[in-house]
């Protein structure tokens, strides 16, 4: 990017870049960003959760959303992915102890939502609402 291109990396190529090799590469993803220059960020640690679920690395999960709650402490999305990686593992006695955890510290995940657009009008739908008058 830099020699070619003249473009500098910053956090969010790094981000990208853990979220793309994670998917396959979990062993690289984690070498790229103890290599980095600069200390990761929400995108670069959910990207290698991300693929520590798929991968079923459950003790790089716990690190990866340990650094996640220690850059964004609000963010509830991470403790359900960690929930779901140790449900996919059997280990209910750590997804009891990670949800209390996120419920001690009254964390809330934000739902998810979609938003279309229609003749100029945007509509927002959120997953099993129903005040939207044609849902």
């Amino acid at each position: 990017m830099e020699g070619v291109y003249g473009v500098c990396r910053e956090l969010k190529h790094y981000g990208c870049m853990a979220d793309l090799l994670a998917r396959v590469l979990i062993k690289i993803a984690t070498e790229m960003i103890e290599a980095m220059p600069m200390a990761g960020d929400v995108f670069v640690w959910g990207g290698l959760l991300g693929g520590c679920r798929i991968h079923g690395d459950i003790e790089l999960a716990v690190k990866a959303a340990e650094n996640v709650m220690e850059v964004k402490p609000e963010d509830g999305g991470v403790y359900s992915i960690l929930a779901n990686v140790f449900a996919d593992a059997g280990r209910w006695d750590d997804l009891v102890n990670i949800r209390r955890r996120r419920d001690s510290a009254k964390i809330k995940k934000s739902a998810g939502c979609s938003l279309i657009q229609l003749n100029g009008v945007t509509h927002e739908f959120i997953s099993w609402d129903d005040w939207h008058p044609q849902s």
